[in-house]
């Protein structure tokens, strides 16, 4: 998910604990605002920090000068063979080709581990907001993985380089895509095509396990920042926050260990756990239980961080949930739901808070989300289902499989 995404749903969290909430009506506490910064916390460690001490055995780097695609695809795949033939693991990164501050040379990496081939293509320019590269003719995800498993990354790309948009004259026109051979088995756990453009470029790992080679994409990120061991060690430093230290060298333990300040011990552990919850849903995974575990677990590969509509539904969950506890935990409420007036009572009342609770899932998060949903699914079927049959008429891979005299 996207930062603001884990910043609300650290929110959410805090919002959750009355002490702590009262402190904020009461005191103008900043209890909220520090939820979201230990929610968001995994991936600032990893992104700020971890990134800058992970070491590579291999560099591969090419530039505007040498757009030679088989210096990327044939370093792929001897790294593939060095973590097998050497049992071990190998990393390697894979250089940017950066053209100014805003512009980037695309490359675009296919992996085929049924072929053991190594497909690299040089893309076109584009800018940091990826409007310049963006695929508007690309054909389905589904299309475009059974072309893959069919005919290969080559053939595939072949018949598509025509069909992609780029700023004006920017695409190589010939020598834009080379494929390798690996003779190991491999274990891919991430996408099958991986696109080289902005920032510094991504890291692979390749780690000899089980007599194949398992490859993790930025093997640095998910690690010991995402670990529900690190929420534990989380939880000292928010109590600290809180913590009556005046109290303690007073000898006032009472002080010390305050209400708000054990309140804010369980918040920061379960702000930084709702983030690897949340993460959990896509493709990475996390590191779950480091050190005890040393590799990542999969993820449920439910949605991915650029999806548009599972983040728009955590951060409208996450708002709406602040919003209930603002409403419920305020001197003064700021509004009443209509099945609660007829119950009568307060939010301190049991029955009033449950049966307001349901009132404000059912019409204010049930509803809008349910609706969202059916106009984001409506959209897909207009738009994209359109625009895929329209490119999958050319697209034919059974055409292709009879062109690659192959299959």
């Amino acid at each position: 998910m996207k930062g603001i995404t884990h910043f609300l749903t650290g929110v959410a969290t805090a919002s959750c604990f009355p002490v702590g909430m009262q402190s904020v009506f009461m005191n103008k506490s900043f209890f909220l605002p520090i939820g979201g910064l230990f929610g968001i916390s995994c991936d600032t460690l990893d992104f700020r920090f971890a990134r800058y001490f992970w070491k590579h055995d291999h560099v591969l780097r090419i530039n505007e000068d040498n757009l030679d695609p088989k210096v990327i695809a044939e370093g792929y795949a001897k790294a593939i063979d060095e973590a097998f033939e050497q049992k071990k693991t190998v990393y390697l990164k894979v250089d940017i080709i950066r053209l100014s501050g805003s512009f980037y040379r695309t490359i675009n990496i296919f992996v085929d581990d049924k072929r053991k081939e190594i497909t690299v293509m040089i893309g076109s320019i584009k800018t940091m907001s990826h409007v310049m590269e963006r695929l508007d003719y690309l054909p389905d995800y589904m299309t475009m993985k059974k072309s893959i498993e069919e005919v290969g990354a080559a053939k595939t790309l072949e018949k598509l380089i025509d069909h992609l948009p780029s700023v004006p004259d920017s695409r190589p026109l010939e020598n834009h895509f080379h494929t390798a051979k690996f003779k190991a088995d491999i274990l891919n756990t991430y996408y099958q095509d991986t696109e080289v453009g902005i920032f510094s470029g991504p890291d692979f790992a390749f780690e000899f396990e089980n007599d194949k080679v398992r490859i993790d994409f930025i093997p640095w990120h998910r690690q010991w920042s995402h670990s529900l061991t690190l929420g534990l060690v989380m939880g000292p430093l928010g109590f600290a926050i809180y913590a009556g230290w005046s109290g303690l060298f007073a000898g006032n333990l009472k002080e010390f260990f305050n209400p708000l300040a054990i309140n804010a011990f369980f918040m920061a552990i379960l702000a930084l756990w709702s983030h690897i919850l949340v993460d959990q849903t896509g493709h990475l995974g996390s590191n779950l239980f480091y050190p005890f575990t040393k590799n990542r677990s999969q993820g449920l590969e439910w949605t991915t961080s650029a999806s548009v509509f599972p983040n728009i539904f955590v951060n409208y969950l996450s708002i709406a949930t602040i919003i209930w506890n603002i409403n419920a935990f305020a001197p003064v409420p700021a509004f009443t739901l209509p099945w609660a007036a007829s119950v009568g009572g307060d939010f301190s009342n049991a029955g009033y808070y449950l049966v307001s609770l349901l009132n404000y899932i059912v019409y204010f998060v049930a509803i809008p989300l349910g609706a969202l949903y059916a106009i984001t699914r409506l959209y897909q079927r207009l738009y994209y289902h359109k625009r895929a049959s329209e490119t999958n008429e050319y697209f034919d891979v059974a055409s292709m499989s009879g062109e690659s005299g192959d299959m």
